[in-house]
């Protein structure tokens, strides 16, 4: 449903509901992460006998049939300590709960077309709660991908960010004979490029191979420290 002049909004969640790993991911979450692996049995230090085994069950007959009795032994509460706890999944955050409310209607309404020769009509899902969660003015217009771009880190869900996220390393490297060098990895959502002419591919491997002299002449090298 259009609200005023969310078409841009609409637009852009129409796309990425159609992804099937970014819809499962904004409908039902990451998935669980695995238990941590239980450790492996420690055998005693000194192995009792078949003598050694009668006299302890002897011990045990005489003992309080109520009465449980625990050894561990110094392996075994090393052991204990090293297994890490089970880390609690953070709440998902307003962003994504009304996100997935979106997806939620937009998922039930595709069910409903689909049986409309049952005479079921679909109803449009509505951003109504998103825009109005996120504090999303409905009258003003903006540019789709701007606007996922700064929806995603409100969602705090990194695996989806990692889906749309990139890198690439910038370094500087001394042409002097000291054999300096700074790098540094540069992450992004999006990327601008020239196209002037030529394939996109050509425009990125002139942007991001080709390599650039900095001189101390013109004021912008890389001086000695």
């Amino acid at each position: 449903v259009n609200l005023g002049n969310t078409c841009y909004l609409n637009a852009q969640l129409q796309c990425a509901y159609h992804v099937p790993l970014v819809r499962e991911l904004i409908l039902n979450g990451p998935p669980p992460k695995p238990a941590p692996p239980k450790p492996a049995p420690v055998s005693p230090a000194n192995p009792q006998t078949d003598e050694d085994d009668a006299i302890t069950e002897a011990e045990d007959v005489a003992k309080d049939d109520n009465e449980e009795k625990t050894e561990i032994t110094e392996e075994e509460e090393e052991e204990e300590d090293k297994i890490e706890p089970i880390p609690k999944e953070e709440p998902a955050s307003i962003g994504l709960l009304s996100l997935r409310h979106v997806f939620s209607l937009m998922k039930s309404g595709s069910y409903s077309l689909s049986s409309s020769a049952l005479g079921v009509k679909g109803l449009p899902a509505s951003t109504f709660i998103l825009c109005r969660n996120l504090g999303i003015s409905v009258l003003e217009q903006q540019d789709s991908q701007e606007f996922w771009k700064l929806l995603l880190p409100e969602l705090k869900l990194p695996i989806l960010a990692d889906i749309y996220s990139g890198s690439y390393e910038d370094y500087i490297s001394a042409q002097d004979g000291s054999g300096r060098e700074r790098r540094r990895e540069e992450t992004f959502l999006d990327i601008s490029l020239e196209v002037s002419s030529g394939s996109v591919i050509h425009s990125m491997e002139e942007q991001f191979k080709k390599t650039e002299l900095l001189s101390e002449k013109e004021g912008n090298g890389w001086r000695p420290e």
